[in-house]
């Protein structure tokens, strides 16, 4: 039954018990309480310490696990920044860590900046150029491409 033959079949409760029902849609989410995306990660850590946060192919890292990393690799960003927000560049393959790095950079207050690590090395090296040269996150097998900027091993 799509939605417009729940609009016109009935009043509005019985669309909104439709649309609630945990049967039917999973359970029912209580609204957000003006919190940011790290805030409620670093809640949810609190009560589910170790409840899976990610899992993927290359490792399963917990709430806990996530939560620490990310404050970790967070400090450090903030004090390359002096605290400031600023630009992070952020060029990993696709991993569980990728998450982290977001994580850390929202939690020290800087915006991300996605390098594919699969542009040429002159794309990468304008696209930070463009954003004032920013602290990059990257692996170790990827550290040779940023060699002129500040780089953070993940």
């Amino acid at each position: 039954m799509s939605q417009h033959e729940i609009e016109k079949s009935g009043s509005s409760q019985s669309r909104r018990s439709y649309f609630d029902d945990p049967d039917i849609n999973g359970p029912v989410v209580t609204p957000c309480r003006n919190l940011t995306l790290h805030e409620r990660f670093s809640e949810k850590a609190a009560k589910f310490p170790d409840t899976p946060a990610i899992i993927s192919d290359d490792g399963n890292y917990t709430y806990e696990q996530v939560e620490k990393l990310s404050n970790a690799l967070a400090r450090k960003i903030s004090e390359l920044t002096d605290g400031k927000s600023s630009f992070v560049g952020i060029s990993m393959e696709r991993s569980a860590l990728v998450v982290v790095g977001i994580l850390s950079i929202i939690k020290a207050g800087s915006a991300y900046v996605p390098l594919d690590p699969t542009y040429p090395k002159e794309r990468l090296h304008d696209m930070l150029a463009d954003t004032k040269d920013p602290i990059v996150i990257t692996t170790s097998n990827l550290k040779p491409v940023f060699a002129d900027h500040d780089v953070l091993i993940l």
